[in-house]
């Protein structure tokens, strides 16, 4: 993806590309990053950034140097790669530096971004602040990032963090929902009310009271993919249609549902705030919202790369499957193998888990990476356990067999060992070690 940042700046050419050109400066005017470094003077630097509630380290590298005209580099050892190239061009009282980014595709998933969202993309307007470039000495950012000139100081979305707030995903010719491109999943707790006020979601209005089924149950004890709950309600499918109530014991109402799926709901379930729907032909649609009162509900068929703005998925075939999502507001921290609590971070970890191959495999989709299928954890008895039953919940994934044998693992994409860009590893034993987590 390829997305662009302009600003005027009331200062000579040559100040403005000595300070830009100078990495050190770097954490003045980005607002993820730490530190930054020259490992070699002028050829190669080292950042460090806390972005998604983790800290992370990059290596990058000049690729062109031209005195007051351009300054480009690339990162070496990010997973997720990307280009940013520096242009400068004297204006009528300063400097327009010029400063596009692109990014490949990587193993965390980010694709290729299209559109007028492109240029929504941010970065707070206190560039150079402290060398007196900020908005009171004359910093002007452009107008092409259709944000008003006071939400920028609230940053939507940081260029470094990946955090997108406006979703671009594409439609295609099986798509039932087009519509269906915003919505809130995916955000940090933090940019729900943001979200919402910018229009990025609309919640639908409640379905007129009314009966509803006789024989909803009186209680809902089982996560299955007809009944499910979370702490604040419970929800059940019936002839198409979803209903909710309030726990332990509310009324029983429709939940309010996109009409392109309206009355073929043909799967639910539950985690944290999100719950997850398919239709007949098992698109995968997300509510986000439900620890939320019903008048934030919000929908969204978003899923895949770059970062859940992706086109849309469909479920594979199978029966057995369940929603999980490990969330830093409701769980904050997992513990590892080695007994060490690990922060969950700013961001969700999301999964819905399949069983497969007649109850002989466990994987796993996640709206963040690519649908290759590729996502898999090894099951219980190295995979002749044969599962007739599974549920998942916060990264805890619980299987039976016939026998009534059950078994519960911890696991998801950053505990696997793959998430190699926010986490760090290690096959030595870790017990009594430092733990990442601060309270």
């Amino acid at each position: 993806m390829e997305f662009d940042l302009e600003v005027t700046i009331h200062r000579p050419v040559a100040a403005v590309f000595a300070y830009v050109t100078d990495v050190r400066n770097v954490p003045e005017w980005q607002e993820s990053a730490e530190s930054a470094e020259w490992i070699e003077q002028g050829r190669r630097f080292r950042e460090r950034r806390h972005f998604m509630g983790r800290a992370a380290e990059l290596e990058l590298e000049v690729t062109t140097l031209e005195p007051e005209r351009r300054f480009d580099i690339r990162t070496l050892n990010s997973p997720v790669a990307f280009e940013i190239r520096h242009s400068f061009a004297a204006v009528d009282g300063g400097t327009r530096p010029h400063r596009p980014v692109q990014r490949s595709t990587d193993r965390l998933g980010v694709g290729e971004l299209r559109g007028d969202d492109e240029r929504r993309t941010i970065e707070r307007p206190h560039l150079l602040a402290q060398h007196g470039f900020d908005e009171r000495a004359g910093v002007e950012v452009d107008a092409d990032a259709d944000v008003s000139r006071e939400r920028r100081n609230e940053v939507l979305l940081q260029i470094q963090s990946g955090r997108l707030v406006h979703a671009v995903a594409q439609a295609t010719p099986d798509r039932p929902c087009p519509d269906l491109s915003g919505g809130t999943a995916g955000l940090p707790e933090k940019d729900f009310a943001l979200a919402l006020e910018d229009g990025l979601a609309a919640p639908l209005p409640p379905v007129p009271a009314g009966p509803v089924p006789a024989d909803l149950p009186r209680h809902v004890d089982f996560r299955t993919t007809t009944t499910t709950f979370n702490r604040r309600y419970a929800f059940v499918l019936r002839a198409g249609h979803v209903y909710y109530r309030a726990q332990p014991a509310g009324a029983w109402a429709r939940l309010p549902v996109p009409s392109c799926f309206d009355g073929d709901v043909r799967g639910i379930s539950v985690d944290d705030d999100e719950l997850v729907a398919i239709d007949r032909a098992r698109h995968v649609f997300t509510m986000d919202g439900a620890l939320r009162p019903p008048a934030l509900f919000n929908w969204t068929e978003r899923w895949g790369p770059p970062f859940w703005t992706g086109a849309g998925r469909r479920l594979p075939d199978g029966p057995l499957w369940s929603w999980s999502v490990l969330s830093p507001a409701e769980d904050r921290t997992w513990t590892d193998s080695a007994g060490n609590r690990q922060p969950v971070g700013d961001e969700k970890v999301s999964h819905v888990w399949l069983v497969r191959d007649n109850g002989r495999r466990l994987v796993y989709m996640d709206p963040w990476l690519p649908a290759d299928d590729s996502y898999e954890m090894c099951g219980p008895q190295r995979g002749r356990f044969r599962a007739v039953a599974m549920s998942a919940a916060a990264s805890t994934v619980f299987v039976m067999n016939s026998a009534g044998a059950m078994y519960t693992r911890l696991y998801d994409f950053d505990m696997s060992g793959a998430d190699s860009f926010f986490d760090h590893y290690s096959y030595e034993d870790q017990r009594g070690k430092h733990s990442s987590y601060t309270a």
